[in-house]
C-alpha cells in the first residue's frame, strides 16, 4: 500500500514539472508535431522529447497529448479499444482544425510506445483531405495484423517505424 500511495504521488508531482509552452506565432505559422506519448504519460512524461526537438532545431508548434484515463490505470488502456479510437477522433479534429488553419504548414506525429497504437488510430480518424508530412512511430504497441492501408494514404511523406527484435515480450506477446 505504501509503495503505491508513493508511485501516485510521484506521479502526480510529475505532471506538474513539465508543460509544454504556448507556441509563438511563428511555430504556429510552421507546422505541427503531435506526439502520443506511451501509457500513463503525457508532457510530464515527453518532456525531455519536446526539448530535444527544440535541439535539434524544430520551429514547429509542438503538441504532447495528454492520456484520457488517469496514470494508475496505464494498464487499462491497452485495451480500451472503443476509448482510445474516441480520443484519437478528438485529436483527429484538433489536427484538421490545425490543418484548415495552416493548410501548406506540415504536420508530423510521432508515437511512442502505446502512443504509437494511438497515432494510428488519430491518422485514421482524419478527414480524406488532411494529408500528415510524416508519421514516425517508436516501438508501436499495435498489432503486427493491423491494416495500414487507411492511414497511409493520408500520409504525403513517410511512415517510420522504429522497433526492436529484442522486444518480444511487450510488443511481441501484448500486440498479438
Amino acid at each position: 500500500m505504501t509503495l503505491l500511495v508513493a508511485l501516485v504521488a510521484g506521479a502526480a508531482f510529475m505532471a506538474g514539472c513539465f508543460k509544454v509552452p504556448a507556441p509563438t506565432l511563428r511555430e504556429e505559422q510552421r507546422g505541427l508535431v503531435w506526439i502520443c506519448p506511451g501509457i500513463g504519460g503525457g508532457a510530464w512524461y515527453l518532456g525531455s522529447v519536446y526539448h530535444a526537438f527544440r535541439d535539434a532545431g524544430v520551429e514547429a508548434e509542438i503538441c504532447i497529448q495528454e492520456w484520457d484515463t488517469p496514470f494508475y490505470n496505464a494498464l487499462g488502456q491497452l485495451k480500451a479499444y472503443a476509448a482510445n479510437r474516441a480520443q484519437a477522433a478528438v485529436a483527429a479534429e484538433k489536427i484538421a482544425a490545425y490543418w484548415e488553419q495552416h493548410p501548406r504548414a506540415p504536420i508530423d506525429l510521432v508515437g511512442y510506445s502505446a502512443g504509437g497504437g494511438m497515432a494510428v488510430m488519430i491518422v485514421e480518424a482524419l478527414p480524406r483531405d488532411v494529408e500528415l508530412r510524416n508519421v514516425v512511430l517508436v516501438q508501436a504497441a499495435i498489432s503486427p495484423t493491423h491494416d495500414l492501408s487507411d492511414a497511409l494514404v493520408r500520409i504525403d511523406g513517410r511512415l517510420v517505424n522504429l522497433y526492436s527484435r529484442l522486444d518480444w515480450f511487450v510488443l511481441g506477446l501484448g500486440t498479438a
